[in-house]
């Protein structure tokens, strides 16, 4: 099976989607190819670059071109007439060696099916298949997989960042199942990712008060797309921590909601310290209060004073 790019998604169809060997090529007729081939606009239907070749020999200029489609002659810069002329070396001057190896190995039938390969230059990544055909032809389906390469790297980097950023992070579909949980949620809820995922977010809250309070809230946030709020989160041990949570919705191209993100961060700490101040305050205004002495609090450099 091969792969074809169309737009930005990668669709799997056979060679023989496009191309009727048998009726293309006559069966004691080799030379019929180039002739039956201008009576077929499949290769122009072909999303990638095409082009076929005729092997009369063991070398790599042995490989003659026979056809090819718009997108070949766009990419390599010339044109049918010029590479009908031209050496198969020349032709893909673009190349690597070690691209051409790969072409000689799959022609001997001792290679794969397909490779990828940087351009001479470094600027492209193609991924090339190679797809043998009756009476000494094949082709080669070129592919230019660099965008593709770095969409796959910016989504390990950001995996990686989701996974090793020291915030809790959790999203759910639309519909309120996780679709993701990483590590540092899995140590603030003590759920597994293995756990979670596929689940609603209500079946793993404790009590029907969080369930009604996180239902509310999510409806809210569909709506108008963010919030943020503090709230007391649930372990699964049926302990609880607070949180100041931060939820946004992610949309598609055309606005609809794809996802939920949340972001949790435990302010356990910053709630303690802010009873213990809460503590220390009240008990020196009892302290004031009770002793019946007057005090003042002096402001230095405004020489001035106010009554306590």
């Amino acid at each position: 099976m091969l792969r074809f790019v169309r737009s930005k998604f990668i669709e799997i169809k056979s060679i023989e989607h496009y191309i009727d060997w048998s009726a293309v090529i006559k069966k004691n007729d080799c030379e019929e190819l180039s002739l039956n081939l201008l009576e077929f606009d499949f290769i122009n239907k072909i999303p990638n670059v095409f082009a076929i070749f005729k092997i009369r020999g063991k070398t790599l200029n042995d490989f003659k071109f026979v056809k090819a489609n718009q997108a070949f002659y766009d990419l390599f810069g010339n044109n049918e007439t010029q590479a009908l002329e031209s050496g198969f070396e020349s032709i893909f001057k673009l190349m690597k060696p070690e691209w051409f190896s790969f072409i000689l190995d799959s022609v001997r039938g001792a290679g794969k099916n397909e490779f990828d390969c940087e351009s001479l230059d470094g600027s492209i990544l193609f991924k090339t298949y190679f797809v043998e055909a009756p009476h000494d032809f094949f082709s080669l389906i070129i592919v230019d997989i660099s965008e593709a390469k770095k969409a796959g790297e910016q989504i390990k980097f950001q995996a990686f960042l989701l996974e090793n950023i020291n915030c809790a992070i959790g999203a759910t579909d639309f519909n309120g199942r996780y679709i993701y949980w990483n590590k540092h949620m899995e140590t603030l809820f003590q759920w597994k990712k293995e756990e979670v995922l596929g689940r609603h977010m209500l079946e793993i809250r404790l009590t029907e008060d969080m369930k009604a309070s996180d239902l509310e809230m999510f409806e809210r946030i569909k709506k108008d797309g963010y919030m943020e709020f503090e709230t007391n989160c649930p372990r699964k041990d049926r302990t609880s921590f607070p949180a100041h949570v931060i939820v946004a919705s992610l949309k598609d191209e055309n606005g609809n909601i794809m996802a939920l993100v949340g972001i949790h961060t435990d302010i356990s700490e910053h709630k303690k310290l802010e009873a213990a101040l809460k503590e220390s305050n009240e008990r020196w205004q009892y302290a004031l209060e009770g002793s019946g002495d007057g005090i003042w609090d002096y402001n230095v450099q405004k020489i001035g004073r106010a009554h306590v």
